[in-house]
Formats: structure tokens, C-alpha cells, sequence
């Protein structure tokens, strides 16, 4: 018996259909002298069970649809053989939108989806102190307050103290300075990271007067111990101490900054010194099992709560804030990965526009074609599925392609990437390949669909009877015409968006640092060894290598500063006026306290404003002085001349001291900070500091020195590493080498986007310069003019370009403060941005033109006999 299995059946029907087949062939049997029970017996031989049979018959219309399907795929694959010029453009076009879209997805998947590489990721949380004044901000925690949290918290399981440390690697080999992190015993037993060998910290080992140990990165174990299995027992020098190396961490412990070594905060005299109000500790917790950030963010408003009313004088008007930690690892870099993902998905859905338009102006050409299948019984859904097979099977080749282009891309873009957390985590693995089939299957479905359904539903009479020259539908002319409008508006919100950030990159380069960088050269330099344990001996040494310096060719004036500009290195401390009288308690003003020499000021060009700076008589045993910033003067002072007046500072040094000096103010942040915090500047020789960044202006080729000064600075100690040299305006520059990335990716985006729309415009008037080709020959031969064709052809394509140009406008802008709302954004929108909005439109048509002034050109050269030899 044989079933009909050319369509598919719903299960109900297939089982009555096949009992009936079993009932009729039953009674067959009774007839020819079978009992009842012989003849259902020999039915079931025959045909089997019903669930037998429907489970055949589901198989067989499984391997009847692979059939189709791989049929479906073998003629598409020969249509697209016969027109491989077609074929090449929309793969290539595929590939660039997929591609891009690959690239950034690959970014966006390492940085802000996966998962950090801890045991529960999800329970760590940061805890920042936070100041609600009038200058708010989020800080770090005195180690009596993170002891107290400690104890009182419930509702986390765990909290362990850290900080980020430079220190001088001796002994052995070359002099390096590495980078470490100072922590407290239980670090890793909150991260649950186990060493790979050796073992972690000891609590007992966390208290004043252990022995100093120290675990290595894996990294660093590698590079500089060549992955020694014995390594563990041995020991290494750091700033003239040794230390015992106990254990070596997996690959992927890298955290904090890229740390090469842990030790000990116990170590630290700081640590067990400084009081409730040194903030100094970064806290990192992990919340017990089933308790959330916001239960944990309550718990610490009432502990906050409880330390303001038990310490008034250091706690009031703080609270402790919990922000996951995550959260704190890419919550920066999150709008601007999601502003760069969306960018490309604008250019994803140009490229998507552009192969339908492509698929639609090819369907008129194969009208006949779909005309004849339709006549001999193709339903309109096998054409559409048809259709729809060639769309996916370009998307799939223009996906593999895209694949390698992303993996160039990626490379580029780990390459360009500056200030991205977990940079080493972005590479094109199996979710990014998940992703391209995803986005590159959806994409073919996306611009095939319309025309599908288009192409699918001929007008067989006109189809048929044209001869196959193809009738143009009016419904197809106008959805073509409709996507590259939408191409264009597109295209023109992308432009508007990289113009904005390239103008605010540009606003940023124009403001005024408050300094002179151009010609100077920074060279920071770390005394932590025993040999410089004393204030003397520290200032002894950068008075030695200042007059050392000096002495070269080409130099102009050497200074020293404790914390450069740009480095975002805070030394907040408070102080109080005399004279003036005592504060509430709770309340304090502060400044930041920095150290500098003589020169420093004329080296960096920092105007002096009032009074004087610094001279080589501000010693040690002369009055204590200070030289303050114009913000510092104008918060403290307002309205009066702070010269003379005495402040007493509490850094342990000299007081009171006497302002003798105002200067102009430095971004000490950044260029995209505003200067907010107030400094202070003290007499190097006054309060020396282990931590120093040299300074020297030459007056040729500053990169030059480079050799010479650290000749000079070994020729006074050779156990010095001098590492992170480099030029004040590469300093500069690299503070904005974040925004500078995701500018120039969008730039990039931009014109791509606008090539594409562009390459939719030439497309859709050279369809319609080639459909009107009679039309154009019997307006020629009827006496019209060259300039009459010229302004028809390029009429049409202005039309649409002016059309995208009108929607887009207004689009661009609700999109620029849209963005702008968020505060996070790197960019802003404001009154003096108008150009931007003004010259794009313009800019954009008349790029638009050049593709219809050359179709226009051609369209004129049309021969009217040849044209019509066809009427």
C-alpha cells in the first residue's frame, strides 16, 4: 500500500488514515473464508503497528524534506554560478557587514559577557567609601573602617584589603621595576584561586614582623624564573628586601592591573600606622550564597550609619557603597562597546538593504523564469522557499568570508585597543563562530524575505507575453527605492555620530593641560630601597641627579614632582587655616599635597600668578612654605589675597607652612576632568618622597635624552630601574587613546556605511536607467537633448538621496541627545555642534551625485536606433 508522503500529514490524521488501511484490508481477508481474528493477525504482519508505520512514514518525509532541500541548495548554487558578478558583489557586501559586526561582537564577548574567571563571579562585590559633600566621589577605606566592616558585616562572607604597588626588582639580572599588589592574607580565599604550585598566604604571616613571602604570577614565573618547578623556597630582592617565594598562580590569576608578584600588606608600615582617616585599602568581598549587591548595599548603610555616630569626627558624611564586581571591571568601557556594536548593526542592516535591492533588481530578470514554474503548478510558497535558499546560501558564503575578516580585524582591533579591561580575553572562538552562523543565517533571511515574497507572486499574463524582457513591477520599483532611502538615512545618523566624537576629540586636544608638554621628558624613578629609608638621603638624591642633569646638551631646565600630571595618583590630605575657626565635626577641607623642586614649575611652564615658587634656599631647616593652585585660592580664599596666610597640613612635615606662591591649574586627571580638586605644592627638599617623576626640557629632540638620562641616573645608582620613559604629549595623547579608539572605529563605520549606500544608489538608478533604455532612445529620437537626459537620470537618483537626507537629519539629532542623556557616553551634544548638522546633509548628496552624474553620462550616449531596433 502506498501513501501519499509528498506532503506532511498532522499525526491524527496519518493514524486514521493508516486503521482504515488495516480495517479494509481485515475484511478482505474475512471475505475470502479467513476468521476475524486470522484476518486482523495477518493485517498486522503486513502493515506493522500504527506506531510502527507512523514512525516510517515521519523518517521517510524527513529524508523527502533533506531531499528538497539539498535540491533547493544545488540549483540555487548553479543560479548563482551564471551570475557570479552578482554573486560577488552581494557576498563582499555580506562579508563587510557580517565581518564588522564579527569583530565587535568578539570585543563585546570578552570584555562585558563572559564570565570573569573566578569561582561564582557573580557573589564579588567592591566596596568603595563615598563622600556625599559637594565634591562627591568614591574612594578607598581606612584599614579601621575595613576591619570594622569586616567584623560586623553578615551578610558577606568574606572581605579582603588590597593596593597596587611599583617596587625595584634587584639581585639577579637587570634592575626592573614590576608591578605587585599589596594584600591582606585571605586575598585569594575570597577570589578562590589556588596556586598551581607552592600555597597561598597564611593569616599568621599577615602580622607585623613575619617573614616577607611573596607569590608570583605565572607569567612572571615564566618570563623571568624560566618556569623553574623549584622555584618555590627561593628568593628574590624587592626595594633591597628579601623575600621567600611560597607559590606560583594559574595563567588567568592576573588581577589586579596585571599583577607579576603578591605580598603582604603587614609589611607595610603605613598599613598598621595610619589612623580612620587614611584611605588608603581597596576592599574586594564575596557575598554569601543567596544574598544580592542591594541586600549587602543595606547592610552597609547601617554599619556606614553606626561609624559615623561612633567616630563623628573621620566618618560623618561617608557610607560604604557595594557595586559588583563586574561591574567595576567594565562598567567604563561598557556605553562606549555598546555604542560600537550598535554602529555596525546600522552597518549590517545598509549591507542587508543593499543585497535586497540586488535580489530585486535580479528578479526582473528572472521573471520568465518564475512566470514558467509558476504555469506547470510551483505554489507561491515553493518559489518564495526557493528564493529565500539563495538568499541564506549567500548569506553562509558571505559569513565564512566574514569569518576571515574578522580574524584580521580582531588582531587590529586588540592592537589599537588602549585602556579595554581583559584586552587578552578578545579572540574569535566558538561563541563568536555561533554568532556568525546566527547573525549570518539571520541575515539572509532579513534581505531575502521581501524579495521572496516579491518575486514570487508574477503576473503570469504579463510575465508570459513580454517575450522575457522582463515587466518591472511598480510595488518592486518602489520597495527598492525604499531601502536605499533608508540606506542613505542610516549611513547619515552613522556620519553624524563620527563627526560629534570627532569633534569632541578634537575639543579635548584644544584644552589647555596647564602645562607646556611639547619638549619635555618624563622619567618616573622609585626609591624604596633601604639605602634611601631616610628623608635625607632621598633629598640628596634628586639633588644629585638635578644638577647631574643639568649638565647636558640640549637641556633647558630639570625639575621633580612626586605625582605627575596624568596619573591619577591622589595624596588628598586636609589641613586648616590659622586664624580662621575650627570646622564642625565631621567636616574638613582638603587639597592635594605634592612635592616639588625648584624648577619644576618654569620646566612644565606652569604660570606663576602671584607671589614666587620655589628657590634652593626652601630647605630643610629654612620656614616651611607652600605654593597653592588658583582653584585652591579661589575655594579657600574668596574674594582675598592667600598670600601670607599659614596653613597647617598634616603630612608629618614642617608647620605651619606660609603660602608664598599661587600657580596656574594642571589637569592632574586627564583632559576630560575638570579640575576640581585643589593643590598644594611643598618644597621637594621639604617632604621627599621614595616615588619621583624627573622632568626635562630640552630644546631639540627630546627623545634623544632618553639614553642620556638614564646613563645619568645609573652613574648614581646602578639598582635604579629606569622604566616608563616618555614624552609629556605622548602622555597626553595616550589619556585619550580610549575615546581615540572608539572615534576612530565609528569614523571607520561611517564610511562604510556610506560607500554602501552610495553603491545602493548607483544600484538602483542603473537598474532604472536600463529598465527606461527604450524609453531614453525614443526621447533622443523625438529631439531630446543630452542635458534633458542628464537632469532626468541624476533627478531620480537626488530624489532618493534627498529623501534618506530628510529622514535622516532629524534622526541624527534625536539620536545625539538621546545619547548624550547618558552620562557615560563619550561624547556630548551642545550649541556649538551645529556645523556638524548643517554641513553633513550637503556633504553626503554631493557624494551621492558622482555615482548618478556617471550613469547619467552613459545613459546619454544611448543610440536611439539601437534602443528601439527592438519595437
Amino acid at each position: 500500500m502506498k501513501f501519499p508522503f509528498w506532503r506532511r500529514r498532522r499525526d491524527e490524521e496519518l493514524e486514521d488514515e493508516i486503521r482504515s488501511h488495516l480495517e479494509m484490508a481485515a475484511r478482505d481477508r474475512i471475505e475470502r473464508g479467513a476468521s476475524e481474528e486470522e484476518a486482523r493477525e495477518s493485517a498486522r504482519r503486513e502493515f506493522g503497528n500504527v506506531g510502527l508505520v507512523k514512525e516510517v512514514t515521519r523518517e521517510m518525509w524527513g529524508w523527502t524534506w533533506l531531499e528538497q532541500l539539498g535540491k533547493d541548495l544545488h540549483y540555487g548554487a548553479r543560479m548563482l554560478l551564471k551570475s557570479p558578478g552578482f554573486a560577488l558583489i552581494s557576498i563582499i557586501t555580506l562579508a563587510l557587514g557580517i565581518g564588522v559586526n564579527t569583530a565587535i561582537f568578539s570585543v563585546v564577548d570578552a570584555v562585558l559577557l563572559r564570565p570573569l574567571h573566578f569561582i561564582e563571579p557573580d557573589s564579588l562585590v567592591r566596596l568603595f567609601y563615598e563622600n556625599h559633600g559637594s565634591n562627591s566621589y568614591w574612594g578607598n577605606l581606612s584599614r579601621p573602617n575595613f576591619e570594622d566592616c569586616k567584623n560586623q558585616s553578615r551578610l558577606i562572607e568574606s572581605l579582603a584589603a588590597y593596593g597596587d604597588r611599583n617596587q625595584n626588582l634587584t639581585g639577579s639580572g637587570d634592575p626592573e621595576r614590576v608591578s605587585l599588589a599589596a594584600v591582606s592574607a585571605n586575598f585569594f580565599k575570597v577570589l578562590k584561586v589556588e596556586p598551581v604550585l607552592g600555597r597561598g598566604f597564611l593569616p599568621e604571616e599577615d602580622e607585623p614582623g613575619a617573614p616577607r613571602v611573596v607569590v608570583l604570577s605565572y607569567g612572571f614565573w615564566q618570563r623571568r624564573f624560566g618556569a623553574d618547578p623549584q622555584i618555590v623556597g627561593k628568593t628574590l630582592i624587592l626595594d633591597g628586601y628579601s623575600y621567600t617565594i611560597i607559590g606560583v598562580m594559574p595563567r588567568e590569576a592576573q588581577w589586579p592591573n596585571s599583577s607579576q608578584f603578591w605580598r603582604l600588606l603587614s609589611v607595610e608600615d603605613a598599613y598598621a600606622r595610619l589612623g580612620r582617616g587614611a584611605q588608603f585599602l581597596k576592599v574586594i568581598g564575596r557575598l554569601k550564597p543567596g544574598v544580592s549587591w542591594q541586600q549587602a548595599q543595606a547592610e552597609m548603610d547601617a554599619i556606614s550609619g553606626g561609624l559615623a555616630k561612633q567616630y563623628p569626627e573621620t566618618n560623618t558624611g561617608w557610607s560604604m557603597a557595594v557595586v559588583p564586581f563586574m561591574e567595576v571591571i567594565v562598567g567604563p568601557i561598557r556605553p562606549t562597546l555598546l555604542m560600537l556594536q550598535s554602529t555596525v548593526g546600522f552597518v549590517l542592516l545598509i549591507a542587508c538593504a543593499n543585497v535586497a535591492g540586488l535580489l530585486l533588481a535580479r528578479g526582473a530578470s528572472r521573471e520568465k523564469e518564475v512566470a514558467i514554474r509558476a504555469a506547470v503548478g510551483a505554489s507561491r510558497w515553493r518559489l518564495a522557499r526557493q528564493m529565500l535558499t539563495e538568499s541564506v546560501l549567500l548569506a553562509i558564503v558571505g559569513g565564512a568570508l566574514a569569518l576571515l575578516l574578522a580574524r584580521w580585524a580582531t588582531r587590529a582591533l586588540i592592537a589599537l585597543s588602549v585602556g579595554i579591561p581583559r584586552v587578552k580575553e578578545i579572540g574569535v572562538d566558538h561563541r563568536v563562530l555561533g554568532f556568525t552562523i546566527v547573525i549570518s543565517l539571520g541575515a539572509g533571511l532579513l534581505f531575502g524575505l521581501l524579495p521572496a515574497l516579491q518575486i514570487s507572486k508574477p503576473n503570469l499574463n504579463e510575465s508570459l507575453k513580454e517575450g522575457g524582457r522582463g515587466a518591472v513591477g511598480v510595488g518592486r520599483h518602489r520597495l527598492r527605492s525604499l531601502l536605499v532611502v533608508s540606506e542613505v538615512a542610516l549611513s547619515l545618523i552613522l556620519l553624524v555620530g563620527a563627526g560629534l566624537m570627532i569633534k569632541s576629540l578634537w575639543r579635548l586636544l584644544a584644552v589647555d593641560p596647564g602645562f607646556a608638554p611639547d619638549g619635555v621628558l618624563n622619567a618616573p624613578l622609585l626609591l624604596n630601597s633601604p639605602r634611601y629609608s631616610q628623608a635625607a638621603e632621598q633629598a640628596a638624591f634628586s639633588a644629585h641627579l638635578v644638577r647631574k642633569l643639568s649638565t647636558l646638551p640640549e637641556v633647558e631646565s630639570v625639575g621633580i614632582i612626586a605625582n605627575r600630571p596624568f596619573s591619577s595618583t591622589y595624596n588628598l590630605i586636609a589641613f586648616d587655616v590659622e586664624g580662621r575657626p575650627p570646622l564642625p565635626v565631621g567636616q574638613s577641607i582638603n587639597a592635594e599635597n605634592n612635592s616639588a623642586t625648584p624648577d619644576y614649575f618654569r620646566t612644565m611652564r606652569i604660570p606663576l600668578l602671584k607671589g614666587r615658587g620655589f628657590t634652593d634656599e626652601d630647605t630643610g631647616q629654612s620656614p616651611a612654605v607652600v605654593v597653592i593652585s588658583e582653584t585652591m585660592a579661589r575655594r579657600y580664599w574668596p574674594g582675598e589675597d592667600p598670600l601670607g596666610q599659614q596653613i597647617t597640613v598634616s603630612d608629618g612635615g614642617p608647620n605651619p607652612r606660609q603660602i608664598v606662591g599661587v600657580v596656574g591649574d594642571v589637569k592632574q586627571e586627564g583632559l576630560e576632568a575638570a579640575v576640581m580638586i585643589p593643590m598644594m605644592y611643598v618644597p621637594f627638599m621639604q617632604s621627599p618622597r621614595g616615588f619621583m617623576n624627573l622632568m626635562v626640557r630640552s630644546s631639540g629632540d627630546v627623545a634623544n635624552l632618553t639614553a642620556a638620562v638614564r646613563s645619568r641616573i645609573h652613574e648614581l645608582d646602578r639598582d635604579i630601574p629606569v622604566e616608563g620613559v616618555i614624552t609629556m604629549s605622548q602622555l597626553v595623547l595616550g589619556s585619550l587613546a580610549t575615546r581615540g579608539f572608539s572615534t576612530l572605529l565609528l569614523a571607520i563605520f561611517a564610511g562604510l556605511a556610506l560607500v554602501l549606500a552610495i553603491v545602493g544608489v548607483y544600484g538602483v538608478v542603473s537598474y532604472a536607467v536600463q529598465q527606461r533604455r527604450r524609453e531614453i532612445g525614443l526621447r533622443m529620437a523625438l529631439g531630446a537633448q543630452s542635458s534633458d537626459v542628464l537632469r532626468m537620470v541624476v533627478g531620480q537618483g537626488m530624489k532618493l538621496a534627498a529623501a534618506g537626507v530628510a529622514i535622516g537629519t532629524p534622526s541624527a539629532m534625536a539620536m545625539a541627545i538621546f545619547m548624550t542623556s547618558f552620562s557615560d557616553m563619550p561624547f556630548d551634544v551642545t550649541l556649538g555642534d551645529w556645523p556638524i548638522f548643517v554641513l553633513i546633509p550637503p556633504l553626503l548628496l554631493a557624494v551621492a551625485v558622482i555615482p548618478c552624474l556617471s550613469l547619467a553620462r552613459r545613459a546619454t550616449k544611448i543610440d536611439p536606433l539601437v534602443a528601439l531596433r527592438c519595437e
